[in-house]
């Protein structure tokens, strides 16, 4: 018997409704994996065949905790379909490759690979390949396959620069060399099951008729070939009965507030707009937050709520007390670092562990007057997700000249 009374009313209520489209806005710290692992063992506990639930995200780090909170919870559990949206679409075009054009055994060609077909298609149309960033090249070319796009349009940083040109030179040789290889790349696996489902009729129904409950978390994340291909799983069939109703199974889960992949092809609107893409949705907010202490959230709050469109929640948090939130305005980058190095070793000096505090900075190129800040000060630090900026292979390089210069010896 599934216990749903570790739930708040608002989790219990996302976790139990018997039919979508539901959108459950999930604000940070709120639960939203648990809401998502309960609905499914819900589901399960209510008689709905585990082969019959389709459960993505976007990361395989997040796919496999979902997973093990799935399998924990109920029995069946781990029959359930849980993968990021492009292994459910290298698994569909495993499944329907006759269908969508490929051999039994395609190739899926990675980064490398890609970026040399890309240098050969520059060559093809006898662009030299050193004027340009061929992965900035790639890029365009993937946000053109993300978009769903049969051409590419200007990117609105360019508007229709070399970059631009160059992408829309090289974009047909690059399709048809992957069609001569028999192969696709990373965005086909979205691009490809669209391409399908939306041309075939009869795979496009078998696979609607198979998940009758599609599950999506961080729906904020998605991009618009991501928001297809939920259309073309979860819109109303031509079944008989209750079962015409296909459309009906979908819950996506997410938080327009924490949208922050933009840069990648993500739409936010994709969440503002849940109802007109769904008709008939039911909204559930979780607001209470279990992570942050009231002064986090109220600092939070002041920031998002001056978005110009938002969908209108605040979080809140049973917890009392807490310390305050600081701002701090320094006149450049150095002085930052100082102040944080500073900061950092009163802390030390009262008992801290190094292992008890972080520094979050936006992109990895920030690291470095941090780092030279904690070497001043002696402060143990460990760069996590990126290269340390002395160890980076430029860096060494350049001290062992100046290591050089000093000691012709060395």
């Amino acid at each position: 018997m599934l216990d749903l009374s570790t739930l708040n009313p608002p989790q219990r209520e996302a976790a139990t409704i018997p039919e979508g489209p539901v959108l459950v806005l999930a604000g940070a710290g709120s639960g939203k994996t648990r809401v998502i692992a309960h609905r499914v063992a819900w589901l399960l506990e209510e008689g709905a065949d585990p082969g019959a639930i389709l459960a993505v995200t976007f990361t395989n780090k997040a796919a496999a905790e979902m997973r093990e909170r799935i399998g924990a919870l109920a029995r069946g559990g781990s029959k359930v379909q849980v993968s990021t949206f492009h292994a459910f679409g290298l698994w569909l075009l495993a499944k329907e490759h006759a269908a969508a054009g490929l051999p039994r055994r395609f190739a899926v060609l990675d980064a490398g690979d890609q970026i040399a077909l890309v240098r050969r298609s520059l060559g093809e149309v006898r662009v030299d390949d050193r004027r340009f960033d061929v992965r900035r090249v790639l890029a365009i070319l993937s946000r053109a396959k993300n978009a769903l796009e049969d051409e590419i349009a200007p990117s609105p940083e360019g508007r229709g620069d070399d970059y631009d040109l160059a992408a829309r030179e090289v974009w047909p040789r690059y399709r048809e060399a992957l069609r001569a290889q028999r192969a696709v790349d990373f965005d086909d696996l979205i691009a490809g099951p669209v391409a399908l489902l939306g041309r075939d009729a009869a795979v496009r129904e078998k696979y609607r008729d198979r998940f009758r409950h599609v599950l999506v978390d961080e729906y904020q994340d998605t991009n618009p070939g991501q928001l297809r291909l939920l259309e073309l799983l979860c819109s109303p069939g031509k079944g008989r009965g209750t079962r015409a109703c296909k459309g009906r199974s979908l819950c996506a889960v997410g938080d327009d507030d924490q949208a922050i992949y933009g840069w990648r092809g993500a739409e936010v609107r994709n969440i503002l707009r849940f109802e007109q893409t769904f008709p008939g949705a039911t909204e559930v907010r979780l607001e209470q937050n279990y992570r942050s202490v009231p002064a986090v959230l109220e600092a939070a709050h002041a920031v998002v709520s001056q978005l110009p469109e938002r969908r209108p929640k605040k979080l809140w948090t049973a917890t009392v007390g807490g310390p305050k939130v600081s701002l701090v305005v320094t006149p450049g980058e150095d002085d930052e670092a100082a102040f944080v190095a500073r900061s950092i070793a009163q802390r030390l000096a009262r008992g801290a562990r190094p292992d008890d505090i972080a520094v979050l900075y936006r992109t990895n190129g920030q690291s470095r007057p941090f780092e030279e800040a904690f070497r001043a000060r002696g402060i143990p630090y460990e760069v996590v997700g990126g290269t340390e900026f002395f160890d980076r292979r430029e860096v060494r390089d350049v001290l062992a000249y100046l290591k050089l210069l000093a000691n012709p010896a060395d």
